[in-house]
């Protein structure tokens, strides 16, 4: 068993329903889907992300796939993510937003907002000074 401390408790690997980032690829590729294409950064940044995150069997979904739906169950999903991995995940979606087209405020609200949605603590280039 592993144990992580957690922000507000401990938490035990065995509590957990993804103790892997792998564990909950999926719903990770839906998330960075959803912000290569925010970014319009295209299907290699997709790639390379999800490389780094140790992922490779995902696709880069289409705008039509996410929906509200395919969305909130992602971020459902993913709140039962390890607060390890969870840290990981945000680092990652955070470079998308220095590759990326589309304006970087824009994006790292996004990410604000995904922090708050996984329950997970900001990365330090994004919290408040």
């Amino acid at each position: 068993t592993i144990y992580w401390r957690d922000w507000s408790s401990d938490v035990c690997s065995s509590d957990l329903k993804y103790p892997t980032l792998v564990a909950a690829e999926p719903y990770a590729a839906t998330l960075v889907s959803l912000l290569v294409h925010q970014s319009k950064s295209g299907a290699a940044t997709f790639e390379r992300i999800m490389a780094d995150l140790g992922e490779t069997g995902q696709r880069l979904l289409s705008p039509t796939e996410l929906d509200d739906k395919s969305i909130e169950t992602a971020l459902g999903e993913l709140r039962q993510l390890a607060p390890l991995f969870k840290l990981q995940l945000v680092e990652a979606c955070l470079q998308i937003a220095l590759i990326g087209d589309q304006s970087r405020p824009a994006l790292e609200d996004l990410i604000r907002d995904l922090c708050a949605d996984i329950d997970s603590p900001l990365p330090l280039t994004l919290a408040p000074n």
